[in-house]
């Protein structure tokens, strides 16, 4: 199964530096597996400790908050390639309110973390440039999560539709662009009632500053 992925792999940002030839014997080196999940399918048991980050090779992933009256909050959505959970392998005590699931069928590759003790360190060569990369997409991570916390600081709804709208335009270098997210799950990314974000989308197109197209929005 590897050799199927092996090209794909060697472009995503956790095994960059390591040669296309070489990439199996990193993940061998982490403990590497893969694993298949149905639609909407935990991809950590809840409250247990995690040891295995995952990349996701295809598919969707969603990481979710749950509420106490048990409505989803949407914190993440994982594209492929994108690492997820490493920080998650350090908590001694998992988030119960917290869940990672998959959105789709979904295929990702786990890799183990570092626990302090000899029992599963290797001498690999790149073993190493592994582990860098994951502790540099922990930082991508951390700017992530600020991105988040800015945009719900946000005074009122029109302000965080904007500033989610002008952060995927920036990511994206263009003022058109397909919505990654459907409304409802829009609208849980950013704490709001879907029915609400939608009037609100009404308004800022009758107002100008946005064109709607199906799925596609344009920044005026």
């Amino acid at each position: 199964m590897l050799n199927l992925y092996q090209s794909f792999l060697s472009k995503t940002a956790i095994f960059k530096g390591i040669p296309l030839s070489d990439i199996d014997k990193a993940i061998q080196c982490l403990g590497g597996y893969f694993k298949n999940f149905d639609s909407n399918q935990e991809v950590y048991p809840s409250g247990k400790q995690i040891q295995y980050a995952g990349i996701l090779i295809e598919g969707q992933i969603h990481v979710q908050q749950l509420g106490l009256d048990g409505k989803e909050l949407l914190l993440r959505q994982i594209k492929k390639g994108e690492l997820f959970g490493a920080a998650l392998c350090y908590l001694n005590t998992p988030n119960p309110f917290m869940r990672i699931v998959s959105a789709e069928k979904s295929k990702v590759l786990f890799l183990q973390m570092p626990d302090g003790s000899e029992k599963n360190r290797c001498n690999c060569p790149y073993r190493m440039i592994v582990l860098e990369n994951i502790l540099r997409g922990l930082a991508v991570e951390a700017q992530r999560l600020n991105m988040k916390i800015q945009l719900l600081i946000q005074p009122t709804l029109r302000d965080k539709i904007l500033f989610y709208l002008e952060i995927m335009s920036k990511n994206l270098g263009q003022k058109s662009f397909v919505m990654p997210l459907t409304r409802e799950k829009f609208a849980q990314y950013i704490c709001a009632d879907r029915s609400a974000v939608s009037r609100e989308l009404g308004r800022m197109e009758a107002d100008g500053l946005i064109v709607i197209e199906g799925k596609s929005i344009t920044l005026l």
